[in-house]
Formats: structure tokens, C-alpha cells, sequence
């Protein structure tokens, strides 16, 4: 089974990874690995993740920190510092 991400920022930099064209976006930052392929390929919307721009760090961040404004109180203990 693999492994899900713990946090946040992770997910966002999966999502964005399929459309960018820096090798450094394209490695997994929570085992410092490249993102392996999908278990389930076919499950993947290739063509939607793989239209637009490829997020840089200002938008990662600003997405992050909208996503963090979501978070019921109780489960805030979760997100990372």
C-alpha cells in the first residue's frame, strides 16, 4: 500500500507536479523521493491535472495557507506548524 501524505503542502505539490517542467518539483518533499506512478493509473485525471500552469511556491503557499483557514478547531492540532 502506499503511503498517503501527512501534510498539506505534500498533497498540493502532488497535484501541481504533473503539469511542471522543474525536476525538483517533481520529488516527493516528505521522503525526498521522485512521486511514484498511481496505483490505480487509469483512477488519475490526467488530462485535467495536466492543463494550466504549474504552481510556483508563492501559489503553493497561498493555497496552503487558504486550506489551513478550513479546518474545523477541532482537528487544527493536525496541521502542521
Amino acid at each position: 500500500m502506499r503511503p498517503f501524505p501527512t501534510t498539506v503542502t505534500t498533497t498540493v505539490v502532488f497535484y501541481s507536479h504533473h503539469n511542471t517542467t522543474l525536476e525538483p518539483r517533481r520529488i516527493n518533499p516528505e521522503p525526498g523521493t521522485p512521486f511514484a506512478l498511481p496505483a490505480v493509473p487509469w483512477a488519475l485525471a490526467v488530462k485535467e491535472l495536466t492543463h494550466g500552469p504549474a504552481l510556483d511556491d508563492r501559489r503553493i503557499d497561498a493555497l496552503v495557507a487558504f486550506m489551513k483557514t478550513l479546518a474545523d478547531v477541532r482537528y487544527e492540532y493536525l496541521l502542521e506548524e
